[in-house]
């Protein structure tokens, strides 16, 4: 009896050890962790998305688990199992749930398994709780038994193995085949969490407002999945979805607010960048001028160098008018998350009230942080517009005076080429023609008399000779009509 009374108190000791170690635990505590998985999988946690990448991983209340060519088994800490099929997506939820009313209210260990799209497994464990299966539109409370259950965007599936089922909502029931990757890609869950994935794993090499974006995506796929539970048969989760919704409205809020605060930091930073570039403008134009061999080039020089400091001091302006609106968006970032929070504790203390209103006070910060967004990149937006057309209008004076300067030139050269082809030209129809005049009359007074041929010839040996050089450097023509009188037989 002794040994017997010394074992309890043992136990005891053990017992309120543990429930002091779970009750100091900081954070949430996990339900379940994965014990198998095949293919390509992954889990998403609130705005968090990772890939079941080894056994163990942990699994939370509220967690998405979406696969695609592969499965998943999950293990829960009362021995429960669920097994994914191929292209799912399904969520698991354990809590506990009033029940009853007035005094006799109750609260009930509950565990919910919702499919989205797909084909889910279970298997009771060992503990009391109440299990319910669900679909969209349609749950099965079910006890001390397992089954498969499926949704196809359409139809709820049941194929029930063991065991006693509630049903609430109209099931398809027996056996079923996996909805598959056709019934995946028409579901909105489905799409919205593979979206999410992807911009997940883009801005991990991204901007901050890339990472932002990503949050919201993340959230989206919250707020989808408890929009199609609100058409659910059964008012207990209607009611649940409604609460999930007001809350992903104010978190989906703050995370917006989150990427105008990240847009109005960068256009302050495209302002700042914008005032460097026409600093370091002005100091080379200056330079320039400095530079300058004549007047009209040191006047263009100071004159690029006025407009480039024109343009710095209204960089300047632009950049603090876009850190005055960073400052404005920040506020209101901080004033939407601090909503979003309310929501979430409203929501899980099941008043939907105090959740709507505090997701619609996040909704409002977040439009001011737009706005302040708004005014940041318009501020930025003029000061690179005024830059473009600035320097726009200088290439296109310099386009115009470096056109007239090049057709003054190619005018100059094109008269000088014509005249000069002209001249030549001429010339040599001159030179010709003479020549073959001379010969002509050569030839005449060749035939009249022998001593006036004789000295002719002389004068024509000079003549020919003559035309003959001019005519190697003009034409051919005159090169044959010279051959032909050195060929003379009275010359030889």
């Amino acid at each position: 009896m002794r040994h017997h009374m010394r074992l309890s108190a043992v136990f005891c000791t053990i017992i309120a050890a543990i429930l002091i170690t779970v009750t100091q635990a900081p954070g949430a505590t996990h339900i379940a962790t994965i014990t198998g998985f095949t293919g390509e999988a992954v889990i998403q946690s609130d705005d968090k998305i990772v890939p079941i990448a080894q056994l163990d991983q942990p699994l939370y209340s509220g967690d998405l688990v979406q696969t695609q060519d592969g499965t998943v088994e999950i293990t829960f800490s009362d021995g429960a199992v669920m097994k994914v099929s191929p292209y799912t997506n399904g969520m698991i939820q354990e809590r506990e749930e009033e029940s009853g009313f007035w005094i006799f209210k109750t609260k009930d260990a509950v565990r919910r398994l919702t499919v989205f799209v797909g084909k889910l497994w279970f298997k009771s464990g060992a503990s009391v709780r109440n299990n319910y299966l669900q679909t969209p539109s349609a749950v099965c409370g079910i006890r001390g038994s397992s089954a498969a259950f499926g949704y196809n965007n359409l139809d709820s599936l049941l194929n029930v193995f063991e065991g006693e089922t509630t049903l609430a909502g109209t099931f398809i029931q027996g056996f079923f085949d996996d909805p598959g990757v056709s019934a995946a890609a028409k579901s909105a869950v489905y799409k919205k969490l593979e979206e999410a994935h992807s911009a997940k794993e883009q801005a991990e090499t991204g901007t901050e407002v890339d990472k932002a974006q990503a949050v919201v995506k993340a959230l989206e796929v919250v707020k989808q999945a408890a929009t199609e539970l609100t058409q659910n048969a059964d008012e207990t989760v209607r009611g649940d979805a409604e609460l999930a919704g007001a809350a992903a409205d104010a978190g989906i809020a703050a995370a917006e607010a989150t990427v105008d605060v990240e847009e109005s930091k960068a256009a302050k930073e495209a302002a700042k960048q914008a005032k460097e570039k026409a600093e370091a403008e002005k100091q080379k134009a200056e330079e320039e001028a400095a530079q300058a061999e004549d007047a009209a080039a040191r006047e263009k020089a100071e004159q690029a160098a006025l407009a480039a400091e024109e343009a710095a001091k209204k960089a300047e302006e632009a950049e603090k008018k876009a850190e005055e609106e960073a400052k404005k968006a920040e506020e209101a970032a901080k004033k939407a998350q601090e909503e979003a929070r309310k929501a979430k504790e409203a929501a899980e203390q099941r008043k939907l009230e105090d959740a709507k209103k505090a997701a619609e006070d996040a909704q409002k910060a977040a439009k001011d942080a737009e706005d302040a967004k708004n005014n940041a990149k318009k501020a930025v937006e003029n000061v690179v517009t005024t830059s473009v057309e600035t320097t726009t209008t200088a290439e296109t004076t310099t386009t115009a005076e470096t056109t007239a300067e090049t057709t003054e030139e190619t005018t100059v050269e094109t008269t000088a080429e014509t005249t000069e082809e002209t001249t030549a030209e001429t010339t040599a129809e001159t030179t010709v023609e003479t020549t073959a005049e001379t010969t002509t009359a050569e030839t005449t007074t060749a035939a009249t008399t022998s001593s006036v041929w004789t000295s002719t010839t002389s004068s024509s040996t000079t003549t020919s000779t003559t035309t003959t050089t001019t005519a190697e450097q003009t034409t051919s023509s005159n090169e044959s009509t010279t051959t032909t009188d050195c060929q003379n037989p009275a010359v030889r």
